[in-house]
């Protein structure tokens, strides 16, 4: 099994128990689970994930090789803000697509 694969069913389980004990009315299947990030670090493996559920929730799902252990954080996201760096010029703002123009 991939540590996509492995990280996608351990999101599934950990999100059906909960499931099972509120919302018996809901289906859900392990195709509902999607990787939003990946990469090896250290050994090891991370993962962020989430689901189809309208539940704002996303899983890190952290493989530590050595000690072979898997742990997975849940979050909610509540809001996005932006903040600013001082100094930030709207004028040097590209859309995107826009490339730079070298030359004339």
């Amino acid at each position: 099994m991939t540590p996509i694969e492995k990280s996608i069913e351990l999101v599934y389980d950990h999100v059906k128990e909960r499931l099972e004990k509120t919302d018996t009315h809901v289906t859900f299947g392990k195709d509902e689970v999607y990787v939003v990030w990946f990469c090896y670090i250290l050994g090891g493996w991370k993962a962020l994930l989430s689901t189809t559920l309208p539940d704002g929730m996303y899983y890190e799902v952290t493989r530590n090789v050595k000690e072979q252990e898997t742990y997975i954080d849940s979050y909610k996201k509540f809001e996005n803000v932006c903040h600013r760096d001082p100094g930030y010029a709207p004028e040097n703002k590209r859309s995107v697509g826009e490339g730079i123009r070298i030359g004339g």
